[in-house]
């Protein structure tokens, strides 16, 4: 899990939702713990995946693919890739990273592509976020 904690003062760490914080800890059953600190990032929210795959839905209707095969189409097309080796060749491969590995800001860009390819490739006007969560 990830815990979300500010520095105040130079030298204390306020850590929020401290309690679930310290009972993640002593669930461990350890005693020894490696902490690793790295500047916070907003993933994607719950809201957002729901939206995006609203978004895909509208597509598979309009191409006759599934929604699952048009994620993979736009992860491909838009998200950076990541070399890994096939098992069988030894070759160097390119996979697309993954949708929930963006933050909040890096998912709203993938979405606004994704909106933008559809206009432009397929004629098909995908609603914003806001007209969607309204109904």
């Amino acid at each position: 899990p990830q815990f979300k904690a500010r520095l105040e003062n130079q030298n204390q760490l306020i850590i929020e939702n401290e309690t679930d914080f310290y009972k993640y800890v002593s669930s461990l059953n350890c005693g020894d713990l490696s902490i690793t600190v790295e500047p916070f990032k907003n993933k994607r929210s719950l809201q957002q995946n729901k939206y995006m795959w609203v978004l895909y839905t509208i597509v598979s209707e309009h191409t006759g693919d599934s929604a699952d095969t048009v994620h993979e189409y736009f992860k491909q097309k838009f998200l950076t890739k990541k070399d890994i080796t096939d098992y069988e060749t030894g070759d160097i491969i390119q996979v697309p990273n993954s949708t929930r590995k963006l933050n909040s800001f890096e998912f709203s860009e993938y979405i606004e592509n994704v909106k933008r390819f559809s206009a432009e490739f397929f004629g098909l006007y995908l609603p914003d976020a806001s007209e969607y969560y309204e109904t």
